[in-house]
């Protein structure tokens, strides 16, 4: 699925072994309550004003959710991210310095992800928030040790100040 428009919505749906990205979106897309697995490419390329939330993203053989570079305001919340092959989650930055910013990722189950590298996520913009400022509340990283902030790979050397410890 490609989208160009603004105000696309996915909604209980199921995007699974597409020959490459499972959606790509230019515009405002919200992607609630949906099943995107078993994609060749990325599960979502996603750009400004963005909502992912409450949907299952797995086991895609590259990134689970990229955010596009130049992006503002993305939230990704409450979804289970597993067995993607590359990061579950990554924030891009152009060469031109267009920076991706503001993105909220928080309340997600990030399980399996990115298997062999130091995180399941990369965070080449700046500032974005792996957590939820309201509630002080991050994320589940199943190889998390249960001590300090959990470490995102990435130039904008970002972390998640909050962490659970239990999904």
């Amino acid at each position: 699925i490609i989208g160009y428009n603004s105000d696309v919505k996915i909604i209980g749906s199921t995007i699974s072994k597409t020959n490459g990205t499972g959606v790509i979106s230019y515009g405002t897309v919200d992607v609630q309550k949906s099943t995107i697995v078993d994609n060749k490419g990325d599960g979502l390329y996603v750009s400004s004003q963005s909502l992912i939330s409450e949907n299952e993203i797995s086991r895609n053989d590259k990134i689970g959710v990229r955010i596009n570079s130049g992006s503002n305001g993305v939230e990704i919340r409450d979804n289970l991210f597993d067995s993607n092959v590359g990061y579950a989650v990554a924030v891009e930055s152009s060469f031109y310095g267009s920076t991706t910013q503001y993105a909220k990722i928080h309340h997600n189950n990030f399980i399996n992800n990115n298997a062999g590298g130091s995180s399941q996520a990369l965070d080449n913009g700046s500032s974005n928030q792996w957590y939820d400022f309201a509630t002080s509340e991050g994320n589940y990283w199943d190889e998390w040790s249960g001590t300090r902030s959990y470490p995102i790979d990435g130039t904008a050397n970002s972390e998640d100040l909050y962490p659970f410890g239990t999904k």
